[in-house]
């Protein structure tokens, strides 16, 4: 479930990497002279210098060869899909220490996904259980000796 949401959010991002100032100014118009001055991570507002040398599309390329990775590994099953949490934990750090700005902001908001993932399916099945003990102690008029009692007859 994550790494289709994770699939979804790298869709979303990409278009940030390519986008030209006139169309960043549609998404956020400048409020005042000050922020226009401010220099930006971002590459429509960024120095033309970086875009020259190709600053920017090195942070796309890790964007990319990040997010595939950390998708193939969100995408096995609880519990090895965590290793998904350190790994975008440690590309982030990587990315931010050469000056990969966007890359390194996402992953690491990326870095708590899978561990989010495995809470909710635990919880998921904690409440399942709980209805289940519900439904038998309706049925028998007492609680299940084990689990299995409560497998469906």
């Amino acid at each position: 479930m994550t790494a289709r949401a994770l699939i979804g959010e790298r869709a979303m991002t990409i278009p940030y990497f390519r986008m030209s100032r006139a169309e960043a100014s549609r998404l956020s118009p400048v409020k005042d002279d000050a922020d226009s001055k401010k220099i930006s991570p971002w590459p429509y507002n960024g120095p033309t210098v970086l875009r020259l040398v190709g600053y920017y599309e090195l942070d796309y390329g890790s964007y990319l060869i990040g997010m595939s990775k950390g998708i193939a590994l969100l995408s096995n099953s609880a519990p090895d899909n965590l290793r998904a949490g350190g790994y975008f934990t440690r590309e982030g750090e990587e990315s931010t220490k050469r000056g990969r700005s966007i890359s390194g902001r996402n992953f690491l908001v990326y870095s708590g996904s899978a561990l989010r993932e495995n809470e909710g399916i635990a919880h998921k099945r904690l409440a399942l259980t709980a209805l289940a003990v519900e439904s038998f102690r309706n049925e028998a008029a007492r609680l299940p000796e084990n689990l299995d009692e409560l497998a469906p007859k």
